[in-house]
C-alpha cells in the first residue's frame, strides 16, 4: 500500500543525527522564490495555529493571516524553494538527511529544509493529526504508530499540500493511510467515503492495522512496535516497514509530527526566531568622519562615510 510516488525512502536512518547536523551547520540564505502557487492546504487559525508548509504555500508572500505575517516571509520564499526543488520529497525527510544526500539538485531544497525545521515548521498538519488521533482512539492502535504509516504512506498527504483523494498509489490505493478498496470494504467503511475524506481514510487505515494485529496476533495497543512487522508487511509497506517501525518508536520523530509540540515551541522561541529584517527596517542615518593619519612621516587626511548600520566606506585619502 506505499504510495511509490513521492515516498521518501528510509526516513529512520536520519533521525539519529539530525539534532547535530543542525546545530552544526547554519544553512545559507534561502534566494527569494516566486509568488502565490495555487496550492491549497491546512489554514492558520490564528497566532497560535501551528505552521505547516501547506499554510506557507497557500498563501501570498506576506499574507498568511497571522499577526506576525510579514516576519514569515523568508520561511515562505524557503517553503516555495522546498516545493520546487524537491523532486517530491517532503519536509520531513529534507530536514533529516545531510545537505548532498538526494544529489546536488536537491541541495537548495533541503537547505531550505533545515531552515524551515528550525523555526518549527510542522509536517502534519493539524487537520490530519486530528484524523489520526481520533482513528487511534477508536481502534487502540497506538497514534505514533498511526504517525508513521501515514508518514510512510503519504508523508502527511505530502505535508498537507495534496487532497485525500488526490494522492492514488500505482496500484489504487488512496489516501492519507493509502487504503484500498478491498482494504475498505474488510473493516466495512464507505470506498467513497474512504476517498474522498482523511479522517474516514485514517480510520479504515487503523481498522485495518487492527485486523491484520488480530490475525498476526499482535496486541492492538502494543508499544512494541518490532511486534508489528508482520503486520505492517500485510498493510503492503514491504521494506518501508522498517523505517515506519523505526520512526514509530523515535521520540523525536513523534514529537515533531505532534501539533501541540509546535505550538508550545512556536510560541516560546520560534516565532520570536523568525527572520524580522523583512517587517520594518529601520531607517539608515550616515555621517562623514575625517581622520589624520601620520604615514611615513606625512600627514595623510582619510574622509569616510559612517552609516548606522555599521557600515563604513572610505572616500578620499589626500
Amino acid at each position: 500500500m506505499v504510495l511509490t510516488v513521492g515516498v521518501l525512502g528510509v526516513a529512520g536512518a536520519g533521525v539519529v543525527y539530525w539534532r547535530a547536523r543542525l546545530a552544526g551547520i547554519n544553512p545559507p540564505a534561502i534566494p527569494s522564490a516566486p509568488g502565490p502557487t495555487g496550492l491549497t492546504g491546512a489554514s492558520a487559525t490564528g497566532a497560535a495555529a501551528p505552521m505547516t508548509v501547506a499554510t506557507l504555500l497557500q498563501y501570498p508572500v506576506g499574507q498568511i493571516p497571522v499577526p506576525d505575517a510579514v516576519a514569515w516571509v523568508p520561511a515562505q520564499n524557503a517553503a516555495r524553494v522546498m516545493q520546487d526543488q524537491g523532486q517530491g520529497q517532503g519536509l520531513f525527510n529534507l530536514a533529516h538527511h545531510p545537505v548532498g544526500y538526494y544529489g546536488p539538485s536537491e541541495d537548495n531544497a533541503q537547505r531550505a529544509a533545515a531552515y524551515l525545521w528550525d523555526l518549527g515548521v510542522d509536517p502534519c498538519p493539524p487537520a490530519l493529526y486530528a484524523d489520526l488521533q481520533a482513528a487511534s482512539q477508536a481502534t487502540g492502535v497506538p497514534l505514533p504508530l498511526l504517525l508513521a504509516v501515514a508518514f510512510t504512506e503519504s508523508t502527511f498527504l505530502r505535508d498537507g499540500t495534496a487532497a485525500n483523494a488526490g494522492v492514488v498509489s500505482s496500484a489504487g490505493d488512496v489516501g492519507l493511510m493509502q487504503v484500498g478498496p478491498q482494504a475498505a470494504q474488510q473493516v466495512g467503511l464507505s470506498w467513497a467515503a474512504v476517498q474522498q475524506s482523511s479522517a474516514t481514510n485514517a480510520l479504515a487505515g487503523a481498522k485495518y492495522l487492527a485486523y491484520l494485529a488480530g490475525l498476526h496476533h499482535v496486541p492492538v495497543g502494543s508499544t512494541d512496535y518490532a511486534l508489528w512487522a508482520p503486520v505492517l508487511s500485510a498493510y503492503g509497506e514491504g521494506a518501508a516497514a522498517a523505517a515506519t517501525i523505526a520512526n514509530a518508536g523515535t521520540a523525536v520523530f513523534v514529537a515533531q509530527s505532534t501539533p501541540a509540540a509546535a505550538v508550545v515551541t512556536q510560541q516560546a522561541t520560534n516565532r520570536a526566531a523568525a527572520p524580522t529584517a523583512y517587517q520594518t527596517p529601520a531607517a539608515v542615518t550616515c555621517t562623514t568622519a575625517v581622520a589624520h593619519l601620520s604615514v611615513a612621516g606625512a600627514v595623510k587626511t582619510v574622509t569616510s562615510r559612517v552609516c548606522s548600520n555599521g557600515t563604513r566606506q572610505v572616500q578620499s585619502i589626500t
